[in-house]
């Protein structure tokens, strides 16, 4: 039993240290949507997440992680900015390369957009966002890279707010 206690303490003191618990991404309910598909075409796998306020990219929602190949399609709010985060881990470079972009557009409602998440030439990777239907269809969308900002739990904020 005299170990036990110290194994337990140890235990206790390492979930307490851990980081947050990522919360996934919930599709809207009500109100104007629009669908995205997100793309992994990189050599690994690629973690998305998206904001609940994108202006001050604040209450991150992660998606399930993204492996080579691999697609999932959400609907999301429309007719307001989308903030979105990829994250992915260059395999096979010394040093490792390690990948964090955030960005965000604004999706129209009833529309469908790609992000296209790919590693090319000495970028660790791009996100590249393209309308799939309407009068801008095949097109790619206007989309503002964000600067991040480190910040200490899920809740953010995890890029410059856009003034």
């Amino acid at each position: 039993m005299s170990k036990i206690i110290p194994v337990a303490a140890l235990l206790l003191v390492l979930a307490a240290c851990s980081p947050a618990t990522k919360l996934p991404y919930q599709e809207p309910a009500a109100g104007a949507t629009a669908e995205v598909l997100f793309r992994n075409a990189t050599a690994g796998r690629t973690e998305v997440a998206l904001f609940e306020d994108a202006a001050a990219c604040t209450g991150r929602r992660h998606l399930p992680a993204l492996l080579i190949g691999e697609e999932r399609s959400v609907r999301v709010p429309a007719g307001r900015l989308l903030a979105f985060q990829v994250r992915h881990l260059v395999p096979n470079t010394t040093p490792p390369r390690y990948c964090d972009v955030l960005a965000s557009f604004e999706p129209v409602p009833g529309a469908s957009y790609a992000v296209s998440i790919s590693t090319e030439g000495d970028r660790p990777c791009t996100a590249h966002v393209r309308q799939l239907d309407g009068p801008l269809a095949e097109r790619s969308s206007q989309v503002l890279l964000r600067a991040p900002v480190k910040s200490k739990g899920e809740d953010g904020p995890f890029c410059f707010p856009i003034q």
